[in-house]
């Protein structure tokens, strides 16, 4: 199976990750060099990256991590990618409120998918 990741992005979630989007879709540029400041949310992005890929759940403290010191009550984090020639999203959407996590699937084609 070809993997190829496409795109992230985060939204309500602490630091930069507030309102953070990465698109590497461009084949014109086919390597990607990321480098942030400290605090800016590379741990984040990993953390975030490894749980789409393995969907394991997620930890009240990890939950509790995520937040925003001034945020919504909800925060998501979206990666976009490329399985063979199937278009994948998966959606990780956080409550801070419930402190609980849900994933969602989104194949084109085949339809969105909980979990």
């Amino acid at each position: 199976m070809d993997i190829k990741v496409k795109a992230w992005k985060a939204e309500g979630l602490r630091g930069a990750m507030q309102d953070f989007q990465i698109d590497l879709s461009d084949p014109l540029r086919p390597i990607a060099l990321i480098q942030m400041p400290t605090g800016t949310g590379k741990t984040t992005t990993m953390t975030l990256l490894r749980k789409a890929f393995s969907g394991d759940p997620f930890s009240r403290n990890e939950i509790e991590d995520l937040r925003a010191e001034i945020g919504p009550e909800e925060g998501l984090f979206e990666l976009e990618l490329m399985l063979d020639q199937t278009s994948c999203k998966i959606k990780i959407t956080i409550d801070f409120v419930d402190l609980t996590t849900s994933y969602t699937t989104i194949l084109t084609p085949g339809g969105n998918r909980q979990g």
